[in-house]
């Protein structure tokens, strides 16, 4: 069984977060999404991640 890893993406432009997540998803990396601090910090409490990425662009 392989252990996938976690990546929470945060970015406040939605395009940007949906094409990040699904790039990490398609090269079989789980992801959590984010589109603010706030909400990242209820997600990391929630579920940690191994990797975060803040705001690509």
């Amino acid at each position: 069984m392989t252990d996938k890893k976690t990546i929470l993406v945060i970015d406040d432009e939605p395009d940007t977060l949906t094409y990040f997540a699904s790039l990490l998803e398609d090269n079989g990396y789980n992801t959590i999404t984010a589109e603010n601090g706030e909400e990242a910090l209820k997600k990391i409490g929630e579920t940690p991640p191994d990797l975060i990425t803040l705001d690509i662009s």
